[in-house]
């Protein structure tokens, strides 16, 4: 893609290549033409990182979260936002979050009703109706999604924590005095504190350094890919599942 390599699920069969060299120390020496693809199979353990290419060349300053935006990208579950931007700074919308976390839980409803307000067409609408149908997105009432609007963070933690336990990530058995302890808890809308909950005690969601956790404020496309790669990590069986 592009000149990119990727050091992924590559397995090798065989290769006979024209006007090859090959050296009694196991090196290979040859010259492809641009419509040539070549795969090889690797006996040891080789670091490929020199093979590749970062996807997104804006997370100068957000490099804490360059590799869950790459790891993500690679499982074709964050988007970007053309020209190979991620848009790290740039609040997440509704829709943006929900294809995120829909696609990082392996979730898929097919044929499923949208929201009224949901373009077909939009890349992440097979995401959306997945998890209307589920119960995992309420909408904001009127069976619509607002879907290019900013997402609080309780509503943000709550899709996770109802997507979670609908793909069995976590068994929902969760204690509210994780919220108590910061100081803006009293902003925590009822529907969400059981959500948001769970989401410190998992350690998915950490709070701010000053006592906070910001419950109306919104995310970042930079702090949502984190939350969902911490998601993907949280359990050994998850881990399976996402391979």
């Amino acid at each position: 893609d592009s000149g990119a390599i990727s050091d992924y699920a590559v397995e090798a069969i065989a290769a006979m290549i024209e006007n090859s060299i090959v050296r009694g120390n196991g090196v290979i020496e040859t010259t492809l033409s641009d419509i040539q693809v070549a795969l090889y199979k690797v006996y040891a353990d080789v670091d490929t990182s020199v093979l590749s290419q970062p996807a997104f060349d804006d997370m100068t300053g957000y490099e804490w979260a360059a590799n869950a935006a790459e790891m993500l990208n690679e499982k074709d579950i964050v988007n970007n936002k053309g020209y190979g931007t991620f848009a790290p700074a740039d609040n997440i919308t509704r829709a943006d979050f929900a294809g995120f976390i829909i696609r990082t839980l392996g979730l898929e409803v097919k044929g499923a009703e949208n929201f009224a307000d949901v373009d077909p067409n939009h890349e992440y609408a097979k995401e959306i109706a997945t998890g209307k149908a589920l119960g995992i997105f309420n909408g904001t009432g009127d069976n619509k999604f607002e879907p290019e609007a900013p997402i609080s963070r309780q509503d943000l933690m709550t899709m996770c924590y109802r997507g979670m336990k609908t793909a069995g990530v976590t068994s929902g058995m969760v204690s509210n005095a994780w919220v108590n302890n910061f100081s803006d808890s009293g902003y925590i809308s009822d529907y969400a504190v059981e959500a948001m909950a769970s989401m410190i005690e998992n350690a998915i969601v950490r709070g701010n350094g000053d006592g906070t956790v910001n419950p109306l404020g919104n995310t970042t496309r930079a702090e949502a890919a984190v939350i969902m790669n911490r998601i993907s990590a949280l359990r050994p069986e998850y881990k399976r599942l996402l391979a």
